[in-house]
């Protein structure tokens, strides 16, 4: 069973997450093939044991003023733990070194892709996942082309930060 496994195992296809509105580029998609087991690779560099060493004292930073965050307003606690989780990725995936509140533009950016992902994976959310035909249809799924543009537009703007705080070393 474990050697029939790579054949038989891998993930849902869905048309509307993966093709119209991802347009192939999230690994979180991508079927179990060459180019997947490529960017896990790459990937893996960053996230092995011996290289997330480096991240703990950030995490520690950011765990210190959740917990200062959750003792001046455990009402918000969930919130908190947002703006946590937001600044941990951030800082790693894009250098960021400012702090992150849950009011930042990315942030909020960040949680309305998020959120719109999971409208789309979500089982029976878009006809094309049962009638994949619907995807040649002209204007059908406008809408996820519309928020893959505003994705792209996001992502590029942390790298473009990324790029200008490069150039200024």
């Amino acid at each position: 069973m474990e050697k029939n496994g790579v054949f038989t195992a891998d993930r849902p296809h869905s048309i509307a997450a993966r093709e119209l509105l991802s347009k192939g580029l999230r690994l979180l998609l991508e079927h179990n093939n060459e180019r997947f087991r490529r960017l896990r690779k790459a990937m893996s560099r960053h996230l092995q044991p011996k290289s997330i060493s480096k991240y703990k004292p950030m995490q520690k930073q950011d765990a210190n003023q959740l917990i200062l965050d959750i003792l001046n307003d455990p009402k918000n606690h969930q919130s908190h733990a947002l703006r946590y989780a937001a600044s941990v990725i951030l800082r790693v995936t894009y250098g960021k070194s400012t702090p992150t509140s849950n009011d930042d533009p990315e942030v909020i950016g960040i949680h309305k892709v998020l959120r719109r992902f999971h409208r789309v994976l979500r089982p029976g959310s878009y006809l094309v996942d049962r009638i994949p035909i619907l995807k040649y249809v002209p204007g059908y799924g406008r809408e996820l082309d519309k928020w893959h543009h505003y994705e792209i537009k996001l992502f590029r703007e942390q790298l473009g930060r990324v790029k200008n705080a490069m150039a200024s070393i």
